[in-house]
C-alpha cells in the first residue's frame, strides 16, 4: 500500500508492517494504524 507523508513524501508500506492500536493512541484516538519509518543515517528528523 501506498502513504502520503509530509516529511518523506510517498512511501510503500507492506500491510504486516501496521501496528494497530484499537482505541488510538492518547490525543490520536481517530488515528488506529501507524508504521514505522527509518529515515536512515543521515536524515534529522
Amino acid at each position: 500500500m501506498k502513504v502520503k507523508t509530509t516529511r518523506f513524501g510517498e512511501l510503500e508500506v507492506n500491510p504486516t508492517d501496521l501496528v494497530t492500536f484499537a482505541e488510538g493512541l492518547f490525543g490520536f484516538e481517530n488515528l488506529k494504524k501507524y508504521f514505522v519509518v527509518d529515515p536512515g543515517d543521515s536524515t534529522l528528523i
